[in-house]
């Protein structure tokens, strides 16, 4: 059985609360004081939990629903009508038996109005507080960045960063809701579209430093408006690979030209990933790996990187030089270790 929370679309009731607790029914092969809605209940909110709420059909309980419909068609009626009329429900109920779905969508924003002006003729300034209480919500989910955990993969060229981030959504499936995946910075202001990987990430000419300084402010805006109203609904993780620290590191790779000391700067102040996670590896292990830049690069990167991850609270160090499956299997390990110790935190728990 599924646990719905609520019986309502944007904090509207399409069911009364009262009426499904007085006509529960104890649940089959449970303790008698365990109960589960009567079946013309059962049916309306297995139905309307992804219809009403969602816009779409379930189909796991398509079945049932269409079952329940029929041989209670005059109780699941006399439910509906307070809240959508009786044209309305009339309807909806024989969509549903013939299993109508493409008018059953047709019908869907009928309904909702048709639930918001009832609500509104009944309790105005009730149905105003709890639309105003419902959006007020959704914006706190959306745009609180507590709510998301964000995780940064570093490391030098031949590290395998774009290989071990290809597997991890696999690997981390069931450990959280949902994985948004994002290279180097967001997506906010528009850009050229990607060429693919640099082949001579070194070899481009450097800007200016006015353009450079330039540069690393619009960057740091950037990370601040996604930080302050990222906007994802159902993101509980998002997974950078490379971040602006990069930029410190190897300043070539970004063609920067600007001052030294005003990017580590700028680097104090924008938002920062919750856990760093480094992939290190010998200078000799990266370049046969990958020989785009010469090996005393690869050695110097590596150093530097180690250098960086030193000033970051919550980072992890990954042996890079295993085999690419144990790699992923310990960088999924220091995430879900993350995200325990950080769901312990927010329970308040030791």
């Amino acid at each position: 059985r599924d646990c719905v929370l609520s019986l309502t679309w944007k904090g509207l009731s399409y069911l009364n609360y009262n009426h499904v607790l007085n006509a529960a029914v104890r649940a089959k092969g449970c303790p008698k004081w365990i109960l589960a809605p009567a079946p013309e209940h059962e049916a309306i909110i297995s139905f309307f939990s992804s219809y009403l709420v969602g816009g779409w059909i379930k189909d796991r309980y398509q079945d049932f629903v269409k079952s329940v419909f029929d041989k209670k068609d005059d109780e699941v009626k006399a439910i509906l009508t307070p809240n959508f009329g009786q044209a309305l429900s009339r309807k909806l109920i024989d969509l549903v038996k013939y299993d109508d779905r493409k008018s059953l969508l047709a019908l869907l924003p009928s309904l909702r109005r048709q639930l918001l002006f009832r609500s509104l003729a009944k309790t105005p300034f009730f149905t105003i507080g709890k639309i105003f209480e419902h959006h007020i919500t959704e914006a706190r989910i959306r745009y609180a960045q507590k709510e998301v955990s964000s995780i940064c993969i570093l490391g030098p060229d031949g590290a395998g960063k774009s290989s071990v981030i290809g597997h991890l959504q696999k690997e981390l499936t069931g450990a959280t809701k949902e994985i948004y995946f994002l290279h180097l910075k967001p997506q906010i202001f528009k850009r050229k579209t990607s060429h693919g990987p640099a082949t001579d990430p070194q070899g481009q000419r450097q800007r200016s430093a006015i353009l450079s300084v330039l540069k690393i402010w619009v960057w740091a805006l950037e990370l601040w408006v996604d930080q302050i109203a990222h906007g994802y609904r159902h993101i509980t993780l998002r997974i950078w690979d490379r971040y602006y620290h990069d930029l410190l590191v190897d300043p070539r790779r970004y063609r920067y030209g600007g001052p030294v000391w005003l990017a580590r700067w700028v680097g104090k102040i924008i938002p920062k990933p919750d856990l760093w996670i480094l992939l290190d590896a010998p200078a000799e292990v990266l370049q046969k790996r990958k020989q785009e830049v010469p090996p005393e690069e690869s050695k110097r990167q590596r150093q530097a990187y180690l250098e960086l991850i030193k000033g970051f609270k919550n980072a992890v160090v990954i042996d890079a030089s295993q085999p690419r499956d144990k790699v992923v299997v310990d960088v999924r390990e220091a995430i879900v270790d993350f995200m325990e110790t950080r769901t312990r935190g927010r329970l308040g728990k030791q």
